[in-house]
């Protein structure tokens, strides 16, 4: 099927460059990628190798420059001529050695097929070997078909956190970009075929994958036809939720086995990549069972078609399902096998897992006749797990073998390594690859060319490791100490050693740690060093994938040589305990600084404001040290650097204000105290004025009770006078050292900047582990609020002051710099701030002239009304994002409430709780996200908020 759109737009003489776009067979030929490459190579690179997306992304001119160039159509002609002569052999290995052996193809049921990274629907080893599977039966011939899960969210793409986490990111693929094609019914529509869900009918509809020859058929429930619910159980590969599981697996087995029917597909073999597939089985021996066949011939008949392949050496890797599942999903289901409900049950019994569950490995194995595990020694723990089946039988005679692993050689032997082959081995060595004596001529090549080929390619990966902790570095995901622990430190010209795996308990990753002694001698040795590199994902139901600690940054040595840890890992601690005593040391250590703050109080004041300080200069001095160490590569010198330039830029602050601004206010400030004889004068005649009018006017009475208010005044500031003396005595101590303490200040702020991870781990180690993720996330919101509020309040102050500055100098009020500064340190005091800078202002304009006052006032007014409802609502709503109707409703209702601190703390407090509401919404939802996902979607979506 060609895409209409990319019909359009493809030239007519290179168009069936869609065709072969949209089929996997280009991955394993290097001539066709050099096509892409030729095509547009900055976009090869950057659509991640994906030719369907290069396709919709190069512009019309660049196309017919392409299809008008020589050297791009003859090899565009070469390509497709090797690629239909693929597609139309009809001497393959296959067709001359067994062509009247099968009569249909073979179906290949498997929950994931690794193919190729622009189609991420698989996890790991299962899927890479379906899908090498593949394309080894496209190169041989053999008929193949293949059934899976067409999973726009995929496997999980992985983050390491800031504090070693995994987190996992899902992305929605684009189905336009991917090379896919979509199957409809003979109706024109999408829906294939149903199932039965418990009470409800599902559609499922298909996409098609082209493999060379093979098809892959992938299920999708993402119909208009099915409920939202629905629509979400083909959305992502391996759910934790056992009850999504289980109508995964009906609608791979059941439904797979339909949709083969419908498309007119009849396989003679039936093939379960593991036990997640077992219900095929099911499916068709109700077929048969519905021809009138009883059923244990049925089950025979059945069997003798059926292939079982199982990968997984513990009981825990292996799917088993509650008889409440069994019985919600399969009541009435095993009547039309024909049995009871014990008769179905026992399908699936034993349980390895001794949960006394329906087992799918059990039901695969006693539903298939040939079953195999991957390895020799897979083969010797298979049948010792499930011994149980054939209980008479002795280990050796069970009816298990194997068939050991292998790849897909064109697609994981390196380019530089084929083409090395190529020149000693001649250029059809592929199709004698499984002949012993071809690969004795490996002896023949000088070592020097694969060592040096071995070099380069090591180097190309170094290169990628090192690229993604640096795009992590940039991005500001990440400290210092985890970029040299995400490998942008390593040297590709020493030992390094691999560990490629998931992230599991029994695949051992902590085995390197059992000689600890050892491993530190290795990788310490300075004749002979060591990088290790660790790569792997854990599944997130895997609370604790690793008994102890692996995680970035432990351990000591070089570090080139303390294992590094690329940005696809997961690690984790499985100490039972841990958050207890967290709790412990989290309380005793608050404790002890509340004790100290309430002794210490007046001296640690000028630390207590500095710390204000350094927390707001903070994501300056990391985003510097960030950029710095790009250039230095060294953490050290790169924070000191970045330190010195936030110190620089704020002493520059200080120059430019005592230079530009405070001679202004200076001279203003001169000559107000020059002025002042005469303003004293002014205010006596005032008020000598003031007590002629007042002894004229005012009763006796009312004079009387006037004095006896004022006597009362007096006697109580007598009183307290002579409190303040002896506080200001005794305070005299703390007074001096906190003064002492401001002006150490700078230089003890330097080793707080310079230490600020340091400190940030150790709080963070107070933390429960159960919710330390939760509880860091929540603290970077409470910053980025904070940090945007205080910076919305320092702008509107400025905004305001020198409104009111300009004000003033306009009807002509004295001072105006002088009182604008003042205005502005007034505004940021909510409520009695304003009150008490428009004092002075007001008397200085009255004493000028009366009437000046009233324009002050009017000024003092109009500006703070232009603050309130237009200014401040504005600009601190932008910061914070949020509505100015909003932040004045709020500010109404919080004056009312909480007075003066009501003010001070509803705008951030607000926003505050606006980002936890949806964060914790995120992480609680049915489809829960990941700690830092659920931070990266609410900062986004605080970005889009208004503004």
């Amino acid at each position: 099927m060609i895409n209409t759109t990319l019909a359009l737009k493809i030239p007519e003489r290179i168009k069936r460059i869609d065709e072969l776009a949209h089929n996997i067979w280009w991955s394993w030929h290097p001539k066709a990628r050099d096509l892409f490459k030729a095509l547009d190579y900055p976009l090869w690179r950057s659509s991640g190798h994906n030719p369907v997306k290069v396709l919709y992304d190069t512009s019309v001119e660049i196309l017919q420059k392409a299809a008008a160039d020589p050297a791009f159509v003859e090899l565009y002609d070469s390509v497709m001529a090797d690629f239909d002569a693929d597609m139309r052999d009809s001497q393959t290995w296959f067709a001359r050695n067994y062509a009247e052996v099968l009569n249909g193809p073979v179906a290949y049921f498997s929950m994931e097929f690794a193919l190729h990274n622009s189609l991420p629907i698989y996890a790991g080893g299962l899927g890479i070997l379906a899908g090498d599977m593949c394309k080894e039966a496209s190169d041989l011939g053999l008929p193949f078909v293949g059934i899976g899960f067409m999973y726009p969210q995929g496997y999980f793409h992985q983050h390491i956190s800031v504090e070693g986490w995994q987190q996992e990111i899902y992305q929605q693929l684009n189905f336009r970009e991917a090379p896919i094609n979509q199957v409809l019914s003979p109706r024109g529509d999408r829906t294939i075929t149903t199932v039965k869900l418990h009470n409800r009918n599902l559609s499922i509809g298909v996409w098609l994958v082209r493999v060379g020859r093979v098809n892959i058929y992938l299920l999708d429930t993402n119909l208009d036809e099915n409920t939202a619910e629905d629509r979400q159980l083909s959305a992502r590969l391996y759910t934790a939720d056992p009850e999504m599981r289980i109508q995964q697996e009906i609608i791979l087995g059941i439904g797979g086995v339909r949709v083969l029917r419908a498309l007119g597909i009849n396989p003679a073999v039936w093939h379960a990549n593991e036990g997640h597939s077992a219900f095929m089985n099911l499916e068709r021996i109700r077929e048969e069972v519905e021809k009138g066949i009883p059923f244990n011939e049925a089950l025979r008949k059945i069997q003798l078609s059926s292939v079982f392949t199982t990968h997984t050496p513990v009981p825990s890797g292996h799917d088993s399902f509650s008889h409440g599942l069994i019985d919600k999903y399969f009541d009435g289901f095993w009547q039309s096998l024909g049995i009871d409900r014990d008769t179905f049950l026992k399908l699936g019994q034993p349980d390895v897992r001794g949960q006394n569950g329906f087992n799918m490995t059990t039901l695969a194995m006693n539903t298939s006749n040939q079953r195999n595990a991957v390895s020799h020694l897979h083969e010797i723990e298979t049948k010792r797990m499930w011994k149980a089946l054939w209980p008479d039988t002795p280990e050796e005679n069970i009816p298990i073998c194997h068939i050991t692993n292998g790849v897909h050689v064109p697609t994981w032997i390196g380019l530089d390594f084929i083409r090395l082959f190529q020149k000693y081995f001649g250029p059809d060595w592929l199709k004698h690859q499984d002949d012993v004596e071809l690969w004795k001529k490996v002896h023949e090549i000088p070592d020097e060319e694969i060592w040096e080929i071995h070099r380069s390619l090591k180097s190309r990966l170094i290169e990628v490791i090192m690229g993604r902790a640096q795009l992590r570095w940039a991005e500001g995901e990440v400290n210092a100490q985890q970029v040299v622990c995400m490998g942008a430190l390593l040297n590709p010209q020493i030992l390094t050693i691999g560990f490629s795996r998931r992230f599991t308990e029994y695949k051992r990753p902590a085995l390197i740690l059992y000689d600890i002694p050892r491993l530190k001698r290795i990788i310490n040795n300075p004749r002979y060093p060591v990088q290790i590199v660790f790569a792997g994902k854990s599944h997130p139901a895997e609370a604790q994938p690793v008994e102890g600690e692996i995680r970035p940054g432990h351990g000591r040595g070089p570090a080139a040589g303390q294992g590094t840890f690329a940005d696809q890992q997961g690690f984790g601690s499985g100490f039972p305990g841990a958050d207890g005593r967290a709790e412990t040391r989290a309380t005793a250590v608050i404790a002890a600084i509340l004790w100290v703050a309430i002794r210490a109080r007046s001296v640690l004041l000028p630390f207590v404001l500095g710390l204000f300080f350094a927390y707001l200069l903070l994501p300056l001095v990391n985003a510097l040290d960030r950029r710095l160490f790009r250039l230095l590569r060294r953490h050290g010198p790169a924070r000191i650097l970045a330190i010195l330039l936030v110190y620089l830029a704020i002493l520059g602050l200080i120059v430019g204000f005592f230079t530009y601004l405070v001679p202004v206010v200076a001279r203003q400030v001169q000559q107000l105290i020059a002025n002042l004889p005469q303003i004293v004068s002014e205010i006596q005649l005032r008020l000598a004025g003031f007590q002629e009018w007042y002894n004229r006017n005012v009763p006796q009475w009312a004079k009387e009770t006037i004095e006896n208010q004022i006597q009362t005044i007096r006697s109580r500031a007598v009183a307290s006078v002579g409190g303040a003396i002896a506080a200001t005595v005794s305070a005299i101590g703390s007074t001096v050292a906190a003064i002492f303490g401001y002006l150490i200040i700078p230089f003890w702020l330097i080793y707080v900047f310079y230490d600020a991870d340091r400190f940030g781990r150790g709080l963070a180690s107070l933390i429960p582990e159960g919710i330390r993720p939760d509880a860091l996330n929540l603290r970077r919101l409470f910053d980025d609020v904070v940090v945007a509020y205080v910076r919305g309040q320092l702008l509107v102050a400025s905004i305001t002051g020198a409104l009111t500055g300009l004000g003033l100098a306009l009807i002509g009020v004295d001072f105006p710099v002088l009182l604008g500064l003042i205005t502005a340190i007034g505004d940021l005091i909510p409520t009695l701030g304003p009150i008490l800078a428009a004092i002075p202002i007001v008397l200085i304009a009255v004493l000028e002239e009366p009437i000046l006052g009233l324009w002050a006032l009017l000024v003092l007014v109009g500006v703070q009304q232009l603050e309130s409802l237009l200014i401040g609502p504005r600009v601190v709503g932008d910061s914070v994002r949020l509505s100015p109707a909003i932040i004045i409703l709020l500010l109404i209702v919080a004056g009312e409430i909480g007075g003066f601190l009501g003010l001070l703390v509803v705008v951030p407090l607000a926003a505050f709780l606006r980002d936890v509401v949806r964060y914790l919404s995120l992480r609680t939802s049915r489809a829960e996200v990941l700690p830092d996902d659920a931070l990266r979607q609410v900062r986004k979506a605080r970005r889009g908020d208004w503004g």
